[in-house]
């Protein structure tokens, strides 16, 4: 991704990029063109940016399947796929990942695994009905990532309320305005409660999921009040101007959308699910954050 301005998933992360709030005039090139694509015009989509991924403890890297047109639609996408992850040294895991689509108009596996040591891995990607595939990503050194994760702390900032929009406006793009403007997050992390703090921007998403996650979490709301949930929109002012992000994306130096951060009673993130979580993969998470 180029560093001189922030880019926002555009759905298939190794496929289409798009500037979501940029503050220069370069562009990304988009391109419907799957990583690892074969003769028979398959391959492999990589939701995620390896720049995310953690050496030395399990990552999530949700991948699709799909050709020049786009994913494979969610009726003709196969059960479950295998992966076998390798790098230099070897394998490093075997596993069987199954589709995940509930609740969202596209789907995804998400694979697992813990990478021992920076540098390059391959995914060899096979199932029913489509040819061997292949996709290689970079790990980088955990020390250059900055975006906060499991065992660190959720930034503690004043973000914008029905109250007190903190030069944030809209608050909430989602018609009607969601339920969880309610409280600063500061009462949010300091109320004993764990919680969960979902970044997305219904209207201004570029991509298909940003406004189907946050519903998925307002159901979540509704049936778990032992979790404190809040809801914070992207962008400063997107109606005039794209480039300016909400201070919440700052303090989380955010370079995608959207992104669910599940944090514990004391302030201390537990997990996040980034760029696509399906109704089960959202639920499985809120069970580990509540057990």
């Amino acid at each position: 991704m180029p560093v001189s301005r922030r880019l926002f998933l555009a759905g298939t992360a190794s496929a289409v990029i798009v500037a979501a709030c940029g503050g220069d005039s370069e562009s990304s090139t988009p391109t419907s063109t799957p990583d690892g694509q074969d003769d028979s015009g398959f391959g492999v989509f990589t939701f995620f940016d390896p720049a995310t991924l953690i050496v030395g403890s399990e990552v999530r890297a949700p991948i699709g399947i799909g050709d020049v047109d786009g994913p494979l639609a969610i009726a003709d996408s196969p059960p479950e796929i295998t992966v076998t992850v390798t790098n230099e040294d070897g394998e490093v895991s075997t596993s069987t990942v199954a589709f995940r689509s509930e609740g969202l108009p596209r789907g995804y596996y998400p694979v697992r695994f813990t990478p021992p040591a920076t540098g390059f891995y391959d995914l060899a990607v096979a199932a029913t009905g489509v040819p061997a595939l292949n996709t290689t990503i970079e790990l980088v050194d955990p020390s250059t990532i900055v975006i906060p994760g499991a065992g660190e702390m959720f930034p503690v900032l004043d973000t914008p309320t029905v109250d007190d929009e903190r030069g944030v406006n809209p608050i909430c793009t989602r018609d009607p305005i969601c339920d969880l403007h309610d409280r600063n997050l500061p009462e949010v992390l300091q109320d004993g409660r764990p919680s969960a703090v979902i970044i997305s921007t219904p209207e201004f998403c570029s991509t298909a999921v940003c406004g189907p996650v946050l519903e998925l979490l307002l159901t979540e709301a509704a049936a778990r009040p032992e979790v404190s949930m809040l809801h914070a929109e992207v962008y400063a002012d997107p109606a005039t101007d794209l480039s300016r992000v909400a201070p919440i994306v700052e303090a989380m130096s955010l370079t995608f959308e959207p992104s669910v951060v599940f944090i514990d009673a004391t302030g201390t993130i537990v997990e996040r699910l980034d760029f696509v979580f399906d109704a089960s993969e959202l639920g499985e998470a809120f069970e580990r954050l509540t057990s």
